[in-house]
């Protein structure tokens, strides 16, 4: 069994099997499959600028290289955690 929940002084104070790390792969499954859905359709996005034709271009790209990076960098949290957790 593997500690699912830590008290104030750092101890393990519930536990949980291995099983319970396929609702993690569940979760990282959505997030990141969701972010890579809305990355192909900038029109949806809500970005600070007013976007027009002369720099629509510029937004979306930086904005997708934003949102394919947070992607990425939980992607790559949720597999160490499980990684970590699955030992």
């Amino acid at each position: 069994s593997l500690p699912s929940h830590y008290n104030f002084a750092g101890q393990p104070d519930a536990w949980s099997g291995k099983s319970n790390l396929l609702f993690l792969y569940a979760i990282n499954f959505l997030t990141v499959g969701s972010m890579l859905v809305v990355s192909f359709f900038p029109k949806i996005w809500n970005v600070p600028v007013m976007v027009n034709e002369q720099n629509a271009t510029k937004v979306y790209h930086h904005t997708r290289t934003l949102l394919c990076n947070c992607t990425l960098i939980i992607a790559v949290i949720h597999l160490a955690t499980g990684l970590f957790y699955a030992g």
